[in-house]
C-alpha cells in the first residue's frame, strides 16, 4: 500500500488509476509515491490515466442514443 506525498495536494495533482509512479519503499512493506510520471492521456469520468482502449456502449433505439453524451468521449 502506498500513500501520496503532501506536495501533490499542494500542487493540486491527484494520483489516478493507471498512473505510472516512482515510489520509495519502507521497511514495513508500505511505500510513498514520490513522483507521478507524465500521462499519455486522461479521462475525467471516471478519473483514470494512461488508458490504451475504451469501449463505449450505447443503445441505438430504446432509450434513444444521447449524442451529447457521446460527444463527451
Amino acid at each position: 500500500m502506498c500513500k501520496a506525498r503532501g506536495r501533490f495536494r499542494n500542487e493540486k495533482i491527484l494520483p489516478l488509476v493507471g498512473d505510472f509512479v516512482n515510489v520509495d519503499l519502507n521497511s514495513d512493506g508500505t511505500g510513498v509515491i514520490k513522483e507521478i510520471l507524465e500521462r499519455s492521456n486522461f479521462l475525467v469520468r471516471p478519473a483514470v490515466a494512461n488508458v490504451d482502449q475504451v469501449i463505449l456502449t450505447f443503445s441505438m433505439t430504446d432509450p434513444d442514443i444521447n449524442y451529447i453524451l457521446l460527444d463527451k468521449f
